[in-house]
């Protein structure tokens, strides 16, 4: 928005440009196991969220 407002004249400058913009990190998250991903979708079972912890155990992260 700053930098439209800038080309058009309806401010100054960009002080957004300013700044400078902080590092993001990155971790590696850990995994479930086989083990750890059966035990839990038998914990979800006849739970009312069990089809979105299925899916989530089963598509693996993005």
């Amino acid at each position: 928005m700053l930098g439209g407002a800038y080309r058009w004249d309806f401010v100054a400058r960009n002080v957004a440009e300013l700044v400078t913009p902080p590092k993001p990190t990155r971790r590696e998250a850990p995994a479930f196991s086989i083990e750890e991903a059966k035990r839990f979708i038998a914990a979800a079972w006849n739970v009312e969220l069990e089809a979105l912890f299925v899916v989530a155990a089963t598509c693996g992260r993005r």
